[in-house]
């Protein structure tokens, strides 16, 4: 029960903040003497730049996340890489060198 009422807080503060972004916008419009019309567009184009700077931070969030796992990943491959070829070097290892081109 009081996550629907934390939820219709939110959904009634998200709407309280966009008719205050509307209010303000209709008020610069005048001042500026533009008409309603435009200052709806110019509420709406902001509402979509800031939905697309909030994808946008979270894609370089998820991609520092991924750049993050990925390199001990790649460090592990080398070290392994390394490792392979040291035991062909010791002849440790029963199997061929054209074998080892596939795990690479």
């Amino acid at each position: 029960m009081a996550r629907m009422e934390l939820t219709d807080q939110k959904h009634s503060s998200d709407i309280s903040n966009r008719q205050e972004v509307i209010r303000r916008t209709e008020k610069t419009a005048r001042i500026f003497g533009l008409d309603k019309q435009n200052a709806e567009v110019y509420s709406t184009l902001s509402g979509e730049i800031k939905a697309l700077t909030n994808r946008l931070d979270h894609y370089c969030s998820q991609h520092g996340k991924l750049k993050k796992r990925v390199k001990p990943l790649e460090e592990r491959v080398k070290w392994l890489d390394d490792n392979v070829d040291e035991l062909f070097t010791m002849k440790h290892c029963n199997c061929s060198k054209e074998s080892h081109k596939y795990f690479v």
